[in-house]
C-alpha cells in the first residue's frame, strides 16, 4: 500500500509540475530510502514554493535522516537552520520538538503578540500585497494559495495591528517599510 501511495506521489510531482508536490514526493522517497541527502534535495526544492513551512519539515526531517546515519555535525547545522525557519514562522511547537532532538539548536525568542514585530514573515508578505492594493483574490494568486488563507491572515494582521481597514494597514505598512527593500 504504501508503494502506491509513493507512486501515486511520484506521478502526481511529474505531471503537475508543481514544486511543492515535488519536493513532498522527495521528501517521502527520503524517508523510504532513510537518505538524507534526497531530503536535503527536498529542502531545495520546497525553497521555490509559496508554503513556507514545508522547508522547515524538510530541513527537519534532513537533520533527523542526517542524525540515524551519523552524520551529527551536518545534522547539528541543518536543524539550527531549521529551528530558525520554525520559530520565524511563529511555529514555536514544532521550533522547540526539533531543537529537543538537536544538542546546539535553540529556538529564537517568542516574537511579541502584538505589533509590527508580531508579524510573521509570511504576514509581512501579505501586509505588503494588501498595502500594495491588491484584493484577497489577487493576492491568493500571487501568493498560490486559497482566498480563505489570505482572510486569515489578513484577519491576524488586524488583530495584531489592532487596525480595522485596509486603508488602516496601508498606513501602519508605509510607515514602518512593511514590503520595501
Amino acid at each position: 500500500m504504501l508503494i502506491d501511495a509513493e507512486r501515486v506521489l511520484s506521478e502526481a510531482a511529474t505531471d503537475c509540475g508543481t514544486v511543492s508536490i515535488q519536493a513532498i514526493s522527495t521528501l517521502s522517497a527520503a524517508w523510504r530510502d532513510t537518505d538524507p541527502d534526497l531530503a536535503l534535495k527536498a529542502a531545495t526544492l520546497s525553497e521555490q514554493s509559496p508554503r513556507l513551512a514545508l522547508t522547515a519539515t524538510a530541513l527537519t526531517d534532513a537533520a533527523d535522516l542526517l542524525r540515524h546515519r551519523g552524520r551529527r555535525q551536518e545534522a547539528e547545522r541543518v536543524a539550527r537552520i531549521a529551528v530558525a525557519r520554525w520559530s520565524a514562522l511563529g511555529a514555536y511547537a514544532d521550533a522547540d520538538a526539533c531543537a529537543a532532538r538537536s544538542r546546539s539548536a535553540q529556538r529564537t525568542e517568542r516574537r511579541p503578540r502584538f505589533g509590527v514585530q508580531s508579524l510573521t514573515a509570511t504576514e509581512r508578505a501579505i501586509t505588503a500585497l494588501v498595502a500594495e492594493g491588491l484584493s484577497n483574490a489577487a493576492i491568493a494568486n500571487s501568493v498560490g494559495v486559497s482566498r480563505r488563507t489570505v482572510e486569515s491572515h489578513v484577519s491576524s494582521v488586524y488583530r495584531k495591528l489592532e487596525v480595522s481597514s485596509r486603508v488602516a494597514l496601508a498606513r501602519i505598512a508605509l510607515t514602518h517599510r512593511i514590503g520595501t527593500a
